[in-house]
């Protein structure tokens, strides 16, 4: 087809919810973590909904892509190392702390820089992600053939779609949402 590319995959979920985008990494060294990251601004703006609760260290765990970028460590990051993170990170942001960065504070700014001018996104099934500034509301989460990661797609007609960006979303990364045979999948046109 003439101005699109034809690809096979499934749409796995919808964007809900879409936080203000993080910062732009070129403002990072002049700020402290909780200027930076304002983790705590986020949670308020995801937990906006009646009974749902998200925490620190979840949303800190997406907040640097479970670690999954870095050169050394393609599976995440166990569950000790993210404690860790989140008690440095809320450590950080106490009244009378040192001034001072701590390997923690380092290894969570250097993990995050994932998330610079990207925003965070609830599902429809209520998963975490980090993705595009430019995603909105009810734009489709899918998996599709030959991509090791999420891609977000804005329904234009029929079956044509614009991309918008990859994205780490949990619960569907590492092929965990792919569930269905190579011939049932959808096509999609791609502008």
């Amino acid at each position: 087809m003439p101005g699109g590319l034809l690809v096979m995959g499934k749409i796995v979920t919808k964007i809900r919810r879409v936080t203000t985008p993080f910062t732009s990494i070129y403002h990072w060294p002049r700020r402290s973590i909780g200027e930076l990251l304002k983790l705590e601004e986020k949670l308020k703006e995801l937990n906006s909904d009646e009974g749902l609760l998200i925490n620190m260290e979840r949303l800190l765990k997406v907040v640097i892509a479970d670690g999954v970028l870095s050169t050394t460590n393609r599976h995440g990051l166990s569950k000790d190392q993210i404690t860790k993170l989140t008690k440095s990170y809320e450590e950080a942001n106490t009244p009378n702390t040192s001034g001072t960065r701590s390997e923690a504070i380092e290894a969570i700014l250097a993990y995050s820089r994932i998330a610079s001018s990207r925003c965070v996104i609830l599902t429809e099934h209520n998963s975490l992600g980090l993705t595009n500034w430019s995603a909105e509301e009810n734009v489709l989460v899918t998996i599709l053939h030959g991509s090791e990661v999420p891609v977000i797609l804005r329904h234009i007609a029929n079956n044509v779609y614009e991309v918008i960006g990859q994205a780490y979303v949990e619960e569907i990364m590492h092929g965990k949402a792919m569930n269905w045979e190579s011939n049932a999948a959808d096509e999609f046109i791609l502008v």
